[in-house]
C-alpha cells in the first residue's frame, strides 16, 4: 500500500538523524517529523505548480525519497549506531504509570483509525479543500461558497491530501494530529531536559501535555490545531537550546527553530502570534551582541518566510487582490480580527478566554462565573457581548467536545505557576530566571492573541499551543515543589492520567462509553442555549421552553440561525423542568450513542445523524450511471462525504463542483474549466424553477433536493 511509503520515509529520516552523536532518540524523532514536513510541503507545491498533483507524482516522489534514504542510511551502515534498546518509558514514569499511559495512548490510536472523520470543520473545509485540490490537480483557488476552503493556512491540508491519495481513501487522515501529539510529548520532555530536569521531571512534562483535555480530543481529529502546536513546541525547544548556548549566529539549532516556526505559521497564523515574545527577545539579544549577525539572521528569516508563503500569498492575491483575505465587501470575507483595539478589548477577551477553560458540569459554578464576568465588564466599562470583539453571546460552558472543551486543571496549574514566581526566592538561580522569562514570553503570546482575535465559544482549541508550550514550566515548578518525593510524583501523574479518562472515552464525537447523558441527568445539566438543532425539538417543546421564560431569543451574533439563551440564575427546580422537557424529545439522543453502533464506514461521517445518512444514501442510490458529474448549489457541512460517496460509486471518473458561488470567483482558472453536470443537489427554489424545463426527475432527501437532468448542462449560478 503506498501509504506505507510515508512511514518508511519517517523511519529512514529517524535512522539518519539518530546516527549523529548530538541526537538522541527523542531529538531524532522530532527532526525526522520536521524534515518530513518540509518534504510534504515541497512535493505538494512543486507538483501543483506543474498541475500534476496526482497519485502518480506523489508515489514517485515518495518512492524516490525512500530509495534515497535507503542509500544514505543503509548502504553506509549508519543504522549500526542506532540504540533503540535505550528507549524505555520506565526511565520517565513509574511502571504502573507507564502502562497506564500506553493504554490510554493506544486507545486514542484506536479511535484515530477506527472512527470515520466526523468533525464538522474537517468535513466542511479541512478535508474538502484537499478533495478539490486532488480533483483539480493543483492548489489554485476554485469555486466555492466556503471562505475557509480558500485562504486559510494550508499545511495541515497538504498532509491530508497526501494521506487521501496514498491510502486511496480517508482511513488514515486522523493520524496527522495523532502523530503531532506524539511529537509534542517528546518536544515538551526535551525542554525539561534543557532546563536540567531529571528524567522523571521530563516524564511529568510529557504527561502534563498528554493530559490537556483539548489536546486529547484534538489528537484524533482531522483539524490542524495539534499540528500547529507541535511545530510551536519544536520552535520553543530549539529556541531554548539557542538561549542556553547564548548563540548569536545562525547555527543548526537556529535553522531548526526557524523551520519549525515557518511550518507552524503555514499551518495556522496563531503560531506567529504565540511566538511573538520569543522572536522579539531573540532579536534584541542578537542585535545587542552582534548586529551584523542580527542582519544576517533577519535576511535568512525573511527569505524562509517568503519561500514558504509566496506561492500561497500569490494564489490569494490573484483572486482577492490581497495576500491574506478578501476585502470586507466580499461574500467570502470572514473576519476573525478584533474591530476595536485597546486595554478594555484585551481584558474583555482574556476574561472570556478564562471562561473557556474553567467550565464544569455544574450549573451553579458556571453561573457564578457568568455573574463575575458580567460584573467585571461593568467595572471596566465594556460590553460583554460587543460584536467588535466577540462572535457569540458569552456563557460559561462545559463540554467534552472537540471544539468546545476547556482545560480546567491545566488552567489552574498555569495560575499556580504565576503565583509561584511571585516569591523572590523562586527567581534566584539562573535556570529559574530562564524559566520565568520563558513563562512570561508565553503569556505575552496569549495576551497578543486576545488583543488581535475576536473571542469565540470554540476557540479553546486555538489556545492549545499556549497550553502545550507552558506545560514544561508547570513540570519544572512541580519538581521544585515535589523534590525527591517519588511517591507524591507518581500519585500526581496517576491523577493526571485519570483526569483524561472522560475525554478519551466520552468524546461527544467519538464516544466509547456514552456516559454524557447519564452525567447530565444526574447533575441536571441543561444547555445555556438552544437553537440550530430544531429538528430534535418539536414545536410544542420550543413554545413551552420559551413561553415559560426559561429561554429568550438572543440578539448577539451567533452561528445558529435562531438561538435562545437560558434566563439568568435559573433554579434547580427550573433546571429539572427544562431537562424533563428536553428529555422527552430527541435532544439528548446524541449523547446516548457510541462508536460501535456504526455499521458502515460512511455512516460515521454523520455522527449518529441517521436522517442525513439516509439522505446521502438516497441521493447516490438515485444517481444514474452517467451522473458522474455532480453539481452543488447548497451550503452544507457535508462536503467531504460527497466526494467519498461519489468515488465509491463512480471511481476516479467522479467530479463534484460548486455551481453556485460568489461572482468574484468566476474568472479564476479552475472556474474556467469546462464542467457539465447531469445531476444537481440544491435547496434553492429559484435554481429548481430555472432548471425545471430540463429536469427529468426531482427527489427530496431531508433538506436537499436532487435534480436529475434530461441532458448535461454547464450553467453556473452566482450568489
Amino acid at each position: 500500500m503506498p501509504i506505507l511509503l510515508g512511514f518508511i520515509n519517517i523511519i529512514g529520516l529517524f535512522l539518519y538523524f539518530r546516527d549523529s552523536k548530538d541526537n538522541g532518540n527523542r531529538v531524532s524523532f522530532i527532526k525526522s517529523l520536521l524534515t518530513f514536513s518540509v518534504f510534504v510541503f515541497l512535493v505538494t507545491e512543486v507538483s501543483a505548480f506543474f498541475n500534476c498533483l496526482n497519485s502518480v507524482f506523489l508515489i514517485i516522489s515518495y518512492l524516490s525519497f525512500a530509495l534515497f534514504l535507503c542509500g544514505v542510511v543503509f548502504l553506509k551502515k549508519k543504522w549500526a549506531f542506532v540504540h533503540l534498546s535505550n528507549i524505555s518509558l520506565t526511565q520517565y514514569l513509574s511502571g504502573f504509570n507507564a502502562l497506564f499511559f500506553v493504554f490510554l495512548f493506544l486507545v486514542l490510536g484506536f479511535l484515530t483509525f477506527y472512527v470515520t472523520p466526523n468533525n464538522t470543520d474537517a468535513l466542511n473545509y479541512h478535508l474538502a479543500r484537499a478533495d478539490f485540490w486532488i480533483q483539480n490537480q493543483n492548489l489554485q483557488h476554485y469555486p466555492t461558497t466556503s471562505p475557509f476552503q480558500l485562504y486559510y493556512n494550508v499545511l495541515s491540508e497538504y498532509f491530508l491530501l497526501h494521506t487521501l491519495v496514498l491510502a486511496g481513501g480517508d482511513y488514515f487522515v486522523n493520524a496527522v494530529q495523532f502523530v503531532s501529539m506524539a511529537g509534542s510529548l517528546v518536544a515538551a520532555s526535551l525542554i525539561g531536559h534543557v532546563w536540567g530536569l531529571s528524567k522523571k521531571g521530563q516524564g511529568l512534562a510529557a504527561i502534563l501535555v498528554f493530559s490537556i483535555p483539548m489536546g486529547v480530543l484534538q489528537s484524533t481529529t482531522s483539524q490542524n490545531d495539534y499540528l500547529a502546536s507541535f511545530y510551536f513546541i519544536c520552535f520553543l525547544f530549539f529556541g531554548s537550546l539557542i538561549f542556553k548556548n547564548k548563540t548569536t549566529i545562525p547555527d543548526r539549532q537556529f535553522y531548526w527553530a526557524i523551520v519549525a516556526l515557518m511550518l507552524g505559521g503555514f499551518t495556522k497564523y496563531t503560531t506567529f502570534i504565540y511566538s511573538i515574545g520569543f522572536i522579539l527577545l531573540y532579536a534584541v539579544f542578537v542585535f545587542k551582541n552582534n548586529w551584523k549577525a542580527a542582519l544576517k539572521i533577519g535576511f535568512i528569516s525573511v527569505g524562509l518566510f517568503l519561500l514558504t508563503f509566496s506561492a500561497f500569498f500569490y494564489r490569494n492575491f490573484i483572486v482577492f487582490g490581497n495576500i491574506l483575505m478578501p476585502s470586507p465587501g466580499s461574500l467570502l470575507y470572514y473576519n476573525y480580527r478584533n474591530e476595536q483595539a485597546g486595554l478594555k478589548v484585551t481584558l474583555s477577551n482574556l476574561s472570556k478566554i478564562v471562561g473557556n477553560h474553567i467550565g464544569l458540569p455544574f450549573n451553579s459554578w458556571n453561573y457564578a462565573y457568568d455573574g463575575f464576568i458580567q460584573g467585571f465588564h461593568q467595572f471596566i466599562g465594556y460590553d460583554l457581548n460587543n460584536q467588535a470583539s466577540t462572535f457569540a453571546t458569552y456563557n460559561t460552558l462545559f463540554s467534552i467536545g472537540e471544539d468546545f472543551s476547556g482545560n480546567f486543571i491545566h488552567f489552574f496549574l498555569i495560575l499556580f505557576c504565576a503565583c509561584w514566581f511571585v516569591y523572590p526566592k523562586n527567581r534566584q538561580s539562573q535556570v529559574k530566571k530562564t524559566v520565568l522569562v520563558y513563562f512570561t514570553l508565553a503569556v505575552i503570546g496569549l495576551i497578543s492573541y486576545a488583543s488581535i482575535f475576536k473571542w469565540q465559544t470554540f476557540h479553546s482549541r486555538t489556545q492549545l499551543p499556549f497550553f502545550i508550550g507552558v506545560m514544561p514550566v508547570a513540570a519544572f515548578i512541580g519538581m521544585q515543589v515535589i523534590k525527591n518525593r517519588n511517591r507524591l510524583l507518581n500519585t500526581l501523574i496517576t491523577l493526571l492520567l485519570i483526569s483524561t479518562l472522560p475525554f478519551v472515552f466520552c468524546n461527544t464525537l467519538k464516544p466509547i462509553i456514552p456516559a454524557a447523558y447519564f452525567f447530565k441527568k444526574a447533575l441536571v445539566y441543561v444547555p445555556h442555549t438552544i437553537g440550530g438543532r430544531e429538528s430534535e425539538l418539536g414545536e410544542k417543546e420550543y413554545k413551552e421552553l420559551t413561553g415559560k421564560g426559561y429561554y429568550t431569543k438572543t440578539t448577539s451574533q451567533d452561528f445558529a440561525n435562531v438561538a435562545y439563551q437560558i434566563k439568568p440564575n435559573v433554579s434547580l427546580a427550573e433546571r429539572k423542568e427544562i431537562f424533563r422537557i428536553l428529555d422527552r424529545t430527541a435532544y439528548y439522543d446524541f449523547a446516548r450513542h457510541n462508536i460501535f453502533e456504526r455499521k458502515k464506514w460512511k455512516q460515521g461521517y454523520f455522527t449518529f445523524d441517521d436522517k442525513t445518512y439516509k439522505a446521502f444514501n438516497g441521493i447516490f442510490a438515485s444517481l444514474r450511471n452517467n451522473d458522474h458529474n455532480l453539481g452543488l448549489a447548497l451550503e452544507t457541512n457535508w462536503v467531504h462525504p460527497f466526494f467519498m460517496y461519489g468515488k465509491s460509486k463512480y471511481g476516479n471518473s467522479f467530479r463534484f463542483e460548486y455551481v453556485k458561488y460568489p461572482p468574484e470567483l468566476k474568472a479564476i482558472p479552475n472556474a474556467q474549466k469546462s464542467f457539465t453536470y447531469s445531476a444537481l443537489v440544491t435547496n434553492d427554489s429559484l435554481i429548481i424553477n430555472k432548471l425545471a424545463p430540463v429536469t427529468a426527475e426531482k427527489k427530496q432527501f431531508d433538506n436537499m433536493t436532487l435534480l436529475l437532468l434530461q441532458k448535461p448542462v454547464n450553467e453556473v449560478f452566482y450568489k
